[in-house]
């Protein structure tokens, strides 16, 4: 008798026998000390998500007979359930599983799985310090102002800090480093001063200490869309109304609804 299928929310280290239907969200590929390793976050049909690590040992066994694509079904079973205890977790499922010699891939697109709805984090709850340090998130915002920014590499590192505004004109500090720091210099270039909007996914949020609170990239994790016609931006735009006031070079963002 073939076994059911479980639910993502239920998995815990109590075993490691489980069997899932699962669509894949997002897929990362690492790399470290020359050995190539993957990260998944899968989600059933129940909404509920978990992440997942493919070894370097692994990797290439699952790419060429299974390969796992983002957006593709797959039923999964047999892992090794493990705490959920990294740095910064893209899930906020207490486990977490990996891969093993064990593990089953199967099934492609049988499953009927919706696609995952963005949950974007409103300022008004990163404002109350509604959020957890090591958990990323998404957000997305208006450029309203453009500080302090290093666009080559010297004393400091490349980046841009920025001051976003959301559709309840809250205002929240985000810094850029690096390759998006860059990415973000290559669209203002080209944007003529026409409005900058910014969709982080899998940002980090950190809390006010030595510097104000701030959200900002990883070092490889976030995804950065900037002025992208992607759904997020898409409805962000269509929210809102840009009044600019030429006279004293200022801009005036006026939100409607």
């Amino acid at each position: 008798m073939a076994r059911k299928f479980e639910s993502v929310k239920d998995i815990n280290d109590a075993k490691d026998l489980w069997k899932i239907s699962v669509k894949v969200k997002e897929k990362w590929t690492n790399m470290m000390d020359g050995k190539e390793s993957i990260e998944l976050l899968v989600v059933d049909d129940k909404e509920d998500d978990i992440s997942v690590f493919i070894p370097n040992e692994l990797h290439q066994k699952f790419e060429k007979d299974i390969p796992i694509t983002v957006n593709n079904t797959y039923t999964m079973q047999n892992f090794q359930v493990t705490k959920n205890d990294d740095q910064f977790k893209t899930s906020c499922h207490d486990y977490k599983l990996r891969f093993n010699g064990g593990t089953l891939v199967k099934d492609v697109n049988v499953h009927q799985i919706p696609d995952a709805v963005t949950k974007l984090k409103s300022f008004s709850e990163i404002i109350n310090l509604d959020f957890c340090e090591d958990l990323l998130y998404d957000i997305v915002g208006l450029v309203d102002q453009i500080g302090y920014s290093q666009s080559i590499a010297g004393n400091r590192k490349v980046q841009v800090n920025l001051t976003l505004r959301d559709l309840c004109n809250i205002p929240i500090a985000c810094t850029l480093w690096e390759n998006y720091a860059v990415k973000f210099f290559d669209v203002q270039n080209e944007s003529k001063d026409d409005p900058i909007i910014v969709l982080m996914k899998y940002a980090k949020i950190k809390k006010e200490g030595k510097w104000p609170l701030t959200i900002s990239n990883t070092w490889s994790t976030t995804k950065l869309f900037i002025n992208e016609e992607v759904p997020e931006i898409v409805e962000f735009k269509k929210r809102y109304k840009l009044d600019v006031e030429v006279g004293d070079g200022q801009a005036k963002a006026t939100f409607v609804f």
